[in-house]
């Protein structure tokens, strides 16, 4: 199968905006996409990740703007006529066909040129259920297929046209936890046999960091982040993006004031630390209320005792054990309560009623201004 140079742009939506009545639910979206890439459509129920995916493939027209598709206007073409297959959540396979013949249906539906001999489709079907590791259920009818095997056998009948893109919308949902784990790494592994690109949606974080090659966020019909998976998890650009993706501490806090060089004096209650300007995404001006987020995972809990610089004191009040990590809840005063993470190996360090100290770097906040 052939595929295209790598880091080519070769889907591109400019300006989209899509309204049904009066509700705006895509709003000025601008996303290029590059050819062989995994890219995941992030965002919670009702965000416009599903409608954006509707319009790439054809079933729903934006309201304006432009989707252009290796230089080629498709806004406005139907489905049948854009270079794109779309892997449904219930995968809509036809229940009457064997897994051969669903593979083979879409084949079967080419003309003129385009069209193939019945040798050429069997042989596309060999190679497809070999691609997806289905061959000895060629026979099969659907419903005699697991929910994983269902799936493969979707993304081998859309991929069998040989599309620029595949579209998948939320094909996990329906699979147990084990089995949506399992497919996670088969489908990256397939998408990165195929040398496709795949667009997918989903709203479960961990799918989208574990497959994808580049993430875009959506809220409320917004496109408000698109990088790596490490991108968006230590670098957030935005206040949702740092509260939704992963876990985070939030506290309100306050600019007491701005050293010299530009360096921001913040403070929340008690807690007052340095935030550098290199690390500031505009510059903080005294007096500013801004909103700190802060990962579990970045926060170091020492005894009370301990010589630590730039710690401050805590009350452990809870510890909650969540499998690979037990999650301390530290009390600092006013109102303030941070969630530290422990490895469980172990017993534990604190326990409830602990007097700590906590610390963290500079670097390890994202600050926002409201």
């Amino acid at each position: 199968m052939t595929s295209n140079p790598a880091n080519m742009t070769i889907l591109t939506l400019s300006g989209i905006e899509k309204y049904y009545g009066t509700s705006h639910v895509v709003k000025d979206l601008n996303l290029a996409i590059e050819a062989g890439e995994f890219l995941t459509v992030l965002g919670p129920s009702g965000c416009g990740k599903t409608t954006t995916l509707r319009m790439i493939g054809g079933f729903e027209l934006p309201t304006s703007g432009t989707i252009t598709l290796k230089g080629e206007d498709i806004s406005q073409l139907p489905p049948y006529k854009r270079h794109v297959n779309t892997v449904f959540q219930n995968y809509a396979l036809f229940p009457n066909m064997n897994v051969a013949e669903n593979i083979a249906f879409g084949l079967k539906q080419k003309k003129g040129a385009e069209k193939m001999s019945k040798s050429q489709i069997q042989s596309r079907v060999e190679e497809m259920l070999q691609m997806v590791q289905m061959t000895d259920f060629a026979k099969r009818k659907p419903q005699e297929l697991s929910g994983g095997q269902q799936q493969r056998i979707a993304i081998a009948r859309a991929v069998a046209n040989n599309p620029e893109i595949l579209l998948l919308d939320e094909p996990l949902g329906a699979l147990d936890l084990k089995l949506r784990k399992q497919m996670q790494i088969e489908l990256k592994s397939l998408q990165k046999r195929l040398g496709k690109t795949f667009v997918y949606v989903t709203h479960d974080q961990e799918e989208a960091l574990t497959m994808s090659d580049r993430i875009a966020i959506m809220n409320a019909g917004v496109l408000e982040q698109v990088g790596t998976s490490s991108e968006i998890y230590y670098h957030p650009q935005t206040p949702f993006v740092a509260e939704f993706i992963g876990e985070s501490n939030k506290m309100q806090a306050t600019v007491a004031h701005v050293r010299e060089r530009g360096e921001a004096w913040i403070e929340a209650g008690e807690i007052g630390f340095a935030f550098p300007k290199e690390l500031q995404k505009t510059s903080l001006t005294s007096n500013q209320a801004v909103t700190v987020f802060l990962r579990p995972e970045a926060i170091r809990l020492y005894p009370v005792n301990a010589s630590v610089d730039a710690a401050f004191k805590g009350l452990v009040e809870d510890i909650i054990f969540v499998g690979s990590t037990r999650k301390y809840r530290v009390h600092l005063g006013n109102e303030i309560v941070l969630t530290a993470l422990e490895t469980t190996l172990g017993t534990p360090q604190y326990a409830v009623g602990d007097d700590v100290r906590i610390s963290w770097k500079p670097e390890d906040c994202s600050v926002f201004e409201l």
